[in-house]
């Protein structure tokens, strides 16, 4: 193991006199501490977890959810002791498996946090990494806050807290004292509105890292240690009964609602980027969303029944489309409806806690919290500070993930795909430009396709299969190069790796299509309602024949769709709901 990579350590109690056996209370199904260990498992550079306890049935309840608890601590360590020399004593029986120097992350994660985010464990990795000596969580207070004149009032530095509680979010409140004895002085400056008051930063407890330089020292976090900024719920601390409830309500996720429309002539990349976000959000949030879809898109509607989903249908005569969003009171709308109505927008937003669209180049993104047009790169989009444009945005599902880049040196498959309903009937003009011509294709032919000339141009073409929802991400490891329109499968095919050559079917396609194109992300032929089939057959040949112009296409359609969209677009989200 090298000694660079993170040594991670759960201090954790049996008991514990704010709520006793609280790391063994169940919250959303699993033990309190459980929530922890999981969340460390899951950070990529963290291989294993240690807990360290004075408790033989929480070792073992650790162990039953992946952590490893080699040794119970001694008897000195198991009330009063402070939380440095909890975790300087379970370095040291480390060394006997693992090198441990100056240089390893040792990350202390406190286990009464149950919500604390993979993302800010490895920000604060990072920024030990660059230097610090420690890295704290802290919770950022913009508030009205006092102090106590007289020196009744003690304050707890490092270590100063409970070996395994750590600085949360309070504990339940009355414990009996007497704080009002004496007098108040203000620790800002003068009456303002909140946003601009001075923040005060709040250690949470939730993650710790440090060095062993500072355990030697007899401290975990020294006197200037870096920070990283986490939100509400990522901070909160179960050290009460009123905790554990709190904690209870907020495992249940955010009511969230996508008002999503596919099939058709609007085509199933809608519903299914709303399904990818949906899976990240129950992942991440613990969110169960629902689905609003319009009566006349049903195919849409049986994908999303399909993925298990619940699915609310609206007559499409509705008066006013997004009034079954609001009855449902949500905490988080998304809307993919393309344009929308910048006063039903106006009219949601009242009632929600965040509102989102996807894609909206219309009136409505002016009164949302965030607009994502990832389709759209930034010099294309006209859009304020709520404003997300560009591929960095674009949501990958899974499948399209991690796929290894190969460019051969003979192109002998080729996949042809225009969405699936293909209005301008580009799927014919294909089928009709490679007929005959020596390789082996793939046409993927859509739900809503109803195209006679494509029959007919098939019946001619015997190296053409048509197929019928076939899995997009085997079908693209299998091509050597594609030819598709511009919506959101040439995005996909770009994440693949596949060279592309792109014919757009409307005037929305072809300016984003021809920005792509510039950039040497795509070869983009134009407009396919005036291209020929001789000009297809001509383009095709000519980047079927030339492997150094594919590979160029290959490696720069990798760099543009990175496939951390949607991790991009749910952080802007957790942003806006919690802070």
């Amino acid at each position: 193991m090298d000694p660079t990579d993170p040594l991670c350590i759960v201090p954790a109690r049996g008991t514990s006199p704010g709520l006793p056996k609280k790391h063994f209370k169940q919250l959303a199904g699993k033990p309190v501490l459980a929530h922890t260990v999981e969340t460390a498992l899951s950070c990529p550079g963290i291989e294993e977890v240690l807990v360290t306890t004075e408790d033989e049935a929480l070792a073992e309840l650790a162990r039953e959810h992946g952590a490893r608890v080699p040794f119970l601590r001694p008897e000195r360590l198991a009330t009063d002791a402070l939380l440095h020399e909890v975790v300087a004593h379970a370095v040291e029986e480390m060394r006997a498996e693992r090198p441990v120097t100056a240089a390893t992350p040792i990350v202390v994660l406190q286990p009464n946090v149950p919500f604390r985010r993979v993302a800010d464990v490895e920000t604060a990795i990072e920024r030990f990494r660059d230097g610090h000596e420690a890295v704290i969580s802290v919770a950022e207070e913009r508030r009205f806050f006092w102090q106590a004149r007289d020196d009744g009032a003690s304050a707890t530095g490092d270590d100063g807290s409970d070996a395994d509680d750590g600085v949360g979010v309070g504990g339940d409140a009355g414990s009996g004292e007497n704080h009002g004895a004496g007098r108040l002085e203000p620790r800002f400056d003068e009456r303002a509105l909140r946003a601009d008051l001075e923040p005060f930063y709040r250690e949470t407890g939730s993650i710790n890292v440090t060095s062993t330089a500072l355990l030697e020292r007899g401290t975990r976090v020294g006197e200037a240690p870096g920070y990283v900024v986490t939100d509400r719920l990522s901070s909160l601390a179960i050290d009460g009964v009123v905790d554990l409830w709190l904690a209870e309500r907020l495992a249940q996720g955010p009511r969230v609602v996508f008002r999503v429309d596919g099939g058709g002539g609007r085509g199933l990349g809608h519903v299914s980027r709303c399904l990818t976000l949906a899976a990240e959000l129950e992942r991440t949030l613990r969110a169960a969303p629902t689905f609003v879809c319009r009566a006349d898109y049903p195919a849409g509607v049986a994908a999303i029944r399909d993925a298990g989903r619940e699915v609310q249908v609206v007559d499409p005569d509705e008066r006013d489309p997004l009034a079954p969003v609001t009855a449902m009171d949500p905490d988080l709308v998304f809307l993919d409806v393309l344009d929308t109505d910048p006063e039903r927008v106006r009219q949601l937003h009242r009632t929600a806690a965040a509102v989102v669209n996807l894609e909206d180049l219309a009136g409505g993104p002016e009164s949302a919290d965030l607009v994502v047009n990832a389709l759209y790169e930034p010099e294309l989009v006209e859009g304020g500070d709520n404003h997300l444009a560009g591929a960095e945005y674009f949501v990958l599902r899974e499948e399209f993930r991690d796929r290894p880049l190969e460019v051969p040196e003979t192109a002998e498959h080729g996949l042809l795909t225009f969405g699936g309903s293909d209005p301008a009937g580009l799927s014919a003009l294909a089928v009709a430009a490679v007929a005959g011509d020596g390789r082996e294709y793939r046409l993927v032919r859509g739900p809503d396709f109803d195209d006679a000339d494509l029959d007919d141009a098939l019946a001619g073409a015997p190296n053409v299969a048509a197929v019928t929802d076939p899995e997009m991400g085997a079908v693209m490891e299998w091509a050597d190069f594609a030819v598709c329109s511009g919506g959101r499968t040439a995005y996909e095919l770009a994440a693949t790796g596949t060279p592309t050559l792109v014919l757009a079917q409307n005037d929305r396609e072809h300016e984003r299509m021809a920005a792509l194109g510039e950039r040497g992300v795509v070869g983009y032929l134009g407009d396919g309602r005036g291209m020929s089939a001789g000009a297809l057959r001509t383009a095709v040949d000519d980047l079927a024949a030339d492997r150094e112009r594919r590979r160029e296409l290959a490696e720069r359609a990798r760099e543009f769709v990175d496939g951390a969209g949607t991790r991009r677009i749910l952080d802007a989200v957790h942003e806006a709901l919690l802070g």
